[in-house]
């Protein structure tokens, strides 16, 4: 059988489910947890500094926004900043100009000071550990030179194979640490309680 040598629209197609693949493996379930407690300490903080009865007058005449840059006046004396990105929902409103430049800080509490830093803690780890295991796929792609290198280290689904060709059973030169990590964190789950009900389908 002749091995399907990968070029660069192969790899462009592999590239881009490896990482999104590994993305989806990564527990940001903490991290949103704390980006969630951030964001009602905002909106308590803006409500706190600009009052909802004075802001639905602004809202009559259009004049407010969002501003995803707040920052924050910490109990323990240090100001700093937190993004939240333009698709956040729920973020409170506030008088129009009004940005991280000219805006002073708002004063949150202890519970929030400690999201914050729960936060970029969490996404800080969550974050290296996704370019760890993306550095190792990628690795793997630079060494690949046919479809069959890759799929020795890696499953891949169907819908992927049907866009790329035959598998095959060629070695790739990685760690085997390296190999551990992909072969787990690439592993299809199993289907066999699905054959068996076919199988009895079948006979019926």
């Amino acid at each position: 059988m002749t091995n399907t040598r990968l070029n660069t629209i192969h790899r462009d197609l592999l590239r881009n489910y490896g990482r999104e693949r590994i993305a989806s493996l990564i527990d940001r379930n903490e991290e949103k947890a704390f980006h969630a407690q951030v964001l009602v300490g905002a909106n308590q903080a803006i409500r706190k500094r600009y009052p909802e009865e004075d802001m639905a007058v602004l809202r009559r005449y259009q004049v407010t926004h969002t501003d995803g840059c707040v920052r924050f006046q910490f109990p323990s004396g240090r100001v700093d900043g937190f993004y939240f990105p333009s698709e956040e929902k729920g973020l409170a409103d506030i008088p129009y100009r009004r940005n991280c430049t000219t805006d002073a800080a708002y004063p949150v509490d202890a519970a929030i000071e400690a999201a914050f830093d729960g936060y970029h803690k969490a996404r800080t780890a969550n974050d290296k550990e996704q370019h760890r295991r993306t550095s190792a796929f990628d690795s793997l792609l630079r060494a690949a030179r046919t479809l069959e290198e890759v799929m020795e280290a890696i499953e891949l689904p169907p819908e992927v194979l049907g866009r790329l060709g035959q598998k095959g059973t060629a070695l790739v030169a990685l760690s085997s640490d390296d190999l551990t990590r992909l072969k787990q964190d690439f592993a299809l789950a199993d289907v066999p309680a699905q054959r068996g009900n076919e199988s009895v389908q079948a006979a019926a």
